[in-house]
């Protein structure tokens, strides 16, 4: 486990993600979804499914868990990461550039490439895409 990178020293965090849980306001059975996001909320839910699915949880009080840092002790770690972390940007092309970061990342770690080209294949994408939508 290690954190992810950032562009200059201590610029490091990752994005928020989460099990996008909620009620539409067009529901047709609001109160049993509501039971339903309280029941895969809860810290008995999210607890089983750490252990049994191997999720990380979306409750903080799951990081400080006694039974979970013994069978999972990366969780000391990922405490920080998860406290540190920021919403992705709001922009319409987010996916494209996750799209094109991932297929790089997925290239050196199956040793395809060196991360030196990948960074350099990445950027350039990236830079197009920026490019198409006329930022900078």
């Amino acid at each position: 486990m290690a954190p992810v990178p950032g562009p200059r020293e201590n610029t490091r965090t990752s994005t928020l993600g989460g099990f996008h849980i909620g009620v539409s306001a067009f529901s047709d059975a609001k109160d049993a979804a509501k039971e339903f996001v309280k029941f895969v909320t809860s810290f008995a839910s999210q607890k089983e499914m750490v252990l049994s699915l191997g999720w990380n949880p979306g409750r903080q009080d799951l990081y400080r868990e006694g039974e979970l840092l013994r069978k999972a002790p990366h969780f000391r770690e990922l405490t920080v990461v998860f406290q540190k972390a920021r919403p992705r940007p709001l922009v319409p092309y987010y996916s494209q550039i996750s799209a094109v970061a991932q297929k790089h990342v997925n290239a050196v770690l199956a040793n395809k490439v060196s991360a030196q080209k990948a960074l350099r294949d990445a950027d350039r994408e990236i830079k197009a895409l920026l490019s198409r939508y006329q930022l900078k």
